[in-house]
């Protein structure tokens, strides 16, 4: 079982945030067992925060859309060809692994996107969905962040925040509990963790 760290964080109000590290080290200390720590964005690079400012149908196949993102407010529009069903409508942001952009590859390898002709019409780059970015095996869609994301046109994929929901799966740290059941208890009780971030040096009280 993959815990992320950013869902343990929910479960209790600190002062100062304990980094990944110091987190797996107490919950080690009281006795959850952490086999590894994952880096959900470690696997790609030249991926980007960007925003859909018009999409269209591709003139030469149904299934395919054209669609226009930008990285900066009053920037110059890109078209990037995408076949998956959910774009967004204009306005929403996606995930853009730009032309130079590096993705990780099933074997454990990686490879690097340039500028590819589909159906006829070059595409720089493309559209992610979580798959693709190596951070889990779901391929039903583009990732699309929430209508209040708050991360900035053109940062990197790293930087946007981790929410629950599907299609805003972001990058942060998954840990791995031996014991599956002792940590999901931990989750679900927002007091017990706030008790057990207490009882920890690397944690301060909670409020």
């Amino acid at each position: 079982m993959k815990v992320l760290w950013s869902w343990l964080l929910e479960m209790c109000d600190l002062d100062n945030v304990p980094s990944v590290e110091e987190g797996a080290s107490a919950l080690t200390r009281l006795g959850i067992e952490i086999e590894g720590l994952t880096n959900l964005g470690g696997g790609f690079k030249g991926v980007v925060v960007a925003e859909v400012v018009g999409k269209r149908p591709h003139p030469n196949a149904d299934k395919l859309t054209l669609v226009d993102v930008i990285t900066e407010r009053g920037g110059t529009a890109t078209q990037v060809v995408c076949g998956a069903p959910n774009v967004p409508e204009p306005g929403r942001k996606v995930l853009w692994a730009q032309v130079g952009a590096e993705l990780p590859t099933k074997d454990g390898g990686t490879f690097t996107l340039g500028l590819k002709p589909v159906k006829g019409v070059d595409s720089p780059g493309m559209l992610c969905a979580d798959d693709e970015l190596g951070l889990s095996d779901d391929h039903a869609g583009i990732v699309v962040l929430e209508e209040d994301d708050r991360t900035a046109l053109g940062s990197p994929a790293q930087r946007r925040r981790r929410r629950r929901s599907r299609s805003t799966t972001g990058c942060s740290r998954s840990m791995r509990p031996r014991t599956a059941a002792i940590c999901w208890a931990t989750l679900v009780s927002r007091a017990s963790w706030s008790r057990r971030c207490a009882a920890s040096s690397c944690c301060p009280t909670p409020i």
